[in-house]
């Protein structure tokens, strides 16, 4: 019997309905060396997996999880059985004078716990007995760690190591920016004392992503893209994490809120930016209001878009902004205006970019219109088409999507956080024969995606607001919360205060 050899050229897709599977390596991932044999597929059944067959990675092993969520559930049992008491006795005090007894679960404390221990008594009473949760606990200790450190710092670093027992047992009770904010003070060993500092900033970060936390996502995606404080570089799960976040980014754009800000990129060395910076009650924003009531167009667009995305320093006001971009809209007939009034004024219920409620039912004439605006240089046009050509809706054409793919790529070299998304998915897979697999860059423009999240800008905007009001070590945290995220421009800044 002769042994026949044949090495194929490139790795092989098999097409299962839905992607492809693949068999053999990738850049991220190796193949098999020599010869693999009858392969099964199990399509639709999941084979038994003992508990013995599952391997823990060591540096996840090496984190003692079980050791961490012991701890919580004995934090949380001791603190759920003193709570209990206190709103039982606040509501007994309502009724009766009588003075109570002392009970068993009024003994004291651990000293570490004693401070969230009169946080329980203070709100039982404050809310007259009625139901205080353990989440409600967790903010109120993370509120009141933060108010610590803005009372206290004086730009000294010592109150961050006196602030560390409440802000670890808020997140026991759940609060995950509590977690990330200890995760951030670890890894930078900013005024904090503990063997395994990088350890536990890495078993903090895993911690405060649990509920879709987007910073702790953009950390994870960060860390394991360099493979940073010992963690393994991984590509492919920087990937997942930075994908995850990136749709996020693109629901939460559509979905605004006041957690939300603009993501900018002021550099505490640039005088000229700084100076733009303004709020509402600032001459800059009042001068631009009244340009705005004069007619000029672009002090309409301007103040409508400080206030919709909460830029400039300017608070997030929707409705505000919604008036001044219906104003520009109907009564200066601004294009500009027109085209972000249909686009906040419509709740997307498709992945299409800007208004679809309109071309529903009239494909024809919505591809003829995006076709322009594309040779415009849409971004939201060039992702619309890119759609329409992937979901096979295209007048008189066949789904294709090769088109979708040049189409998306368009959209995402022209700044649009979807057409991001999905050219970042075409090159995970590839197009076969037509497109190769870009993984590597694929994690690239995922990563870009993600970093526009809202509450990025959020904590940029406090670092700022912090800075300004020349709170140096909140400025410094706020900016490290970003920079330790992989952030570019909060790491400079990070560079320039410390």
């Amino acid at each position: 019997m002769e042994l026949v050899c044949y090495r194929f050229r490139d790795p092989i897709h098999l097409d299962d309905t839905d992607g492809y599977f693949v068999v053999s390596g990738g850049r991220f991932m190796r193949g098999i060396e020599g010869y693999y044999g009858p392969l099964v597929y199990y399509s639709n059944r999941i084979p038994n997996v003992r508990t013995s067959e599952v391997i823990v990675p060591d540096h996840i092993r090496s984190l003692n999880l079980t050791g961490w969520l012991q701890s919580c559930q004995g934090f949380q049992l001791e603190l759920h059985i003193k709570l209990t008491g206190y709103l039982l006795r606040a509501r007994e005090k309502q009724e009766s004078a009588v003075t109570p007894h002392c009970e068993p679960w009024e003994a004291p404390s651990a000293p570490q716990r004693r401070y969230a221990v009169r946080l329980a008594k203070i709100l039982a009473s404050k809310h007259g007995g009625r139901k205080v949760d353990l989440a409600s606990m967790g903010r109120a200790l993370y509120s009141l760690s933060l108010r610590k450190l803005r009372q206290e710092s004086t730009g000294s670093t010592g109150v961050v190591n006196r602030i560390m027992a409440p802000l670890l047992q808020a997140g026991c009770l759940g609060n995950n920016r509590a977690l990330h904010l200890s995760s951030v003070l670890y890894s930078s060993g900013l005024g904090v004392e503990r063997r395994s500092p990088i350890k536990w900033a890495w078993l903090l970060s895993l911690l405060s992503a649990q509920k879709d936390w987007r910073l702790a996502l953009l950390r994870l995606g960060h860390l394991h893209r360099l493979g940073e404080h010992g963690i393994p570089s991984d590509p492919d799960l920087a990937y997942a994490y930075y994908s995850n976040i990136a749709k996020q980014t693109s629901s939460d754009q559509h979905n605004p809120s006041p957690q939300q800000m603009f993501v900018e990129s002021i550099y505490l060395n640039n005088k000229e930016v700084l100076a733009l910076q303004t709020n509402e009650n600032h001459d800059i924003f009042h001068w631009l209001k009244l340009q705005a009531r004069n007619g000029a167009a672009d002090a309409e667009q301007a103040v409508a878009r400080m206030l919709f995305w909460g830029q400039q320093g300017v608070s997030p006001d929707i409705q505000t902004a919604v008036r001044h971009y219906e104003r520009g809209a109907v009564r200066l007939g601004d294009p500009v205006s027109i085209n972000q009034l249909s686009r906040v004024s419509c709740q997307r219920s498709t992945p299409l970019a800007g208004t679809m409620s309109s071309f529903e039912k009239d494909y024809q004439r919505a591809v003829q219109l995006w076709e322009q605006a594309d040779k415009q240089g849409s971004s939201d046009a060039a992702m619309n088409l890119g759609v329409m050509y992937s979901q096979g809706l295209y007048p008189g054409k066949a789904a294709d999507k090769f088109m979708a793919y040049t189409y998306y790529l368009k959209s995402a070299q022209r700044g649009n956080i979807d057409g991001s998304i999905q050219l970042a998915d075409v090159w995970t897979t590839g197009i076969p024969g037509r497109v190769k697999r870009r993984p590597a860059d694929a994690v690239l423009w995922v990563k870009w995606a993600a970093e526009h999240n809202g509450h990025l800008g959020m904590v940029l905007r406090k670092a700022l607001d912090s800075y300004f009001k020349g709170d140096s070590l909140m400025a410094l945290l706020y900016y490290m919360m970003a920079a330790e995220s992989g952030f570019a421009a909060a790491q400079f800044q990070c560079g320039v205060l410390m």
